[in-house]
């Protein structure tokens, strides 16, 4: 399994383009190579931009992650199967 140099959440930038953002989606391949998802920051008009894909080795962490202002995780409550 692979592991990753940077958390989901965590601010990071593009060392060759200079685009910073946040790490939304973590992306392990069979050869090897380990990618990110990164969402910059600032809308256009009005509305998020697409996530821009980088490798591992393009990017440098800023140092800061959204993760400590999560109360819970999302997602549906655990329920027990029904039983019969």
């Amino acid at each position: 399994m692979a592991t990753f140099k940077f958390a989901l959440g965590e601010f990071v930038k593009d060392c060759i383009t200079g685009f910073s953002g946040v790490v939304v989606v973590q992306s392990a391949y069979m050869t090897g190579c380990l990618r990110y998802g990164v969402q910059g920051q600032k809308l256009k008009d009005g509305i998020p931009t697409e996530w821009v894909y980088f490798d591992e080795d393009q990017l440098v962490s800023l140092k800061k992650n959204i993760n400590h202002k999560i109360k819970k995780p999302a997602g549906p409550p655990r329920m027990e199967a029904p039983r019969r």
